[in-house]
């Protein structure tokens, strides 16, 4: 009987872990068995993935829970994760090996705000992070705005090591930090301000460290000679500059003298 138990799991069983009504609590569902002498199920549970073999599988916990096809815990951590098997039993209480397991994050009562900081913004990009308790390990949309007009919903999915612990401990993880590229903006200056998303629903607050002002400045062309392409001439008229302090017309970022920042604006411009 045991053998045919395990074979039916296999083949059919299907765990279903339902979305949360209530915070704390967490309703598992699953297919039921066909074999007549099916006595009932067991679910195994805990805060870390199944580990061992089955049928404890290495979880702390296990609650018997007759012949029904559905069950909800309660009392659950906020902002746990939790993981879930189940067994099942024949009259002669030969038990099956586990089913496929399934995770939840418990969410929380409390709906927390986002936290994170807007790091940094140059002409290039702006960095930073955002983690919602709500949420848990999931990461959360932040909002880049400039100049006022909402441009970009990223997601803060990036790996940044140096905030696990970040918010008191709250930061169990790395992975919400964001790097927005900027494209297309005029030369002159621009206020960006980065907005975390609250999970699931409230007030979405500005990051710390927003607004920053970025300046975008027009180069001029690399093209020293004039021959629509930008390559090793060009290079060379370069290097019969260098350092020079005269504003020669290799002085590509106009900051009176010659130098690498003008060698990085020639690369970015090269044709070949």
């Amino acid at each position: 009987m045991k053998n045919k138990i395990f074979i039916i799991l296999l083949t059919f069983f299907a765990l279903i872990l339902a979305d949360y009504a209530l915070a704390g609590t967490a309703t598992v569902s699953w297919n039921a068995n066909t074999e007549t002498d099916l006595a009932g199920y067991k679910i195994y549970y805990g805060t870390s993935a199944r580990s061992g073999a089955c049928p404890t599988g290495g979880y702390p916990n296990v609650q018997s829970v007759g012949k029904v096809t559905s069950y909800t815990f309660s009392n659950l951590t906020d902002g746990a994760t939790y993981y879930f098997s189940v067994t099942a039993l024949d009259t002669s209480n030969n038990e099956s090996t586990c089913s496929s397991e399934v995770s939840k994050v418990i969410p929380s009562a409390t709906n927390y705000a986002p936290i994170g900081n807007f790091d940094g913004a140059d002409a290039i990009h702006a960095t930073g992070w955002a983690f919602d308790q709500n949420a848990g390990t999931s990461p959360i949309n932040v909002h880049i705005y400039i100049d006022g007009v909402p441009t970009a919903n990223i997601v803060a999915n990036l790996s940044r090591t140096d905030i696990i612990g970040a918010g008191s401990g709250v930061v169990q993880d790395a992975y919400h930090g964001f790097d927005y590229a900027f494209s297309g903006l005029s030369a002159g200056n621009h206020t960006i301000q980065v907005y975390a998303i609250n999970t699931p629903t409230g007030t979405n607050p500005e990051l710390p460290g927003s607004p920053k002002t970025i300046t975008i400045t027009t180069y001029k062309t690399a093209d020293l000679n004039q021959d629509s392409k930008v390559n090793s001439v060009d290079f060379g008229i370069m290097m019969s500059f260098w350092a020079s302090a005269a504003k020669p017309k290799a002085d590509i970022n106009q900051d009176a003298i010659v130098n690498s920042v003008d060698f990085g604006v020639l690369m970015s411009q090269w044709t070949g």
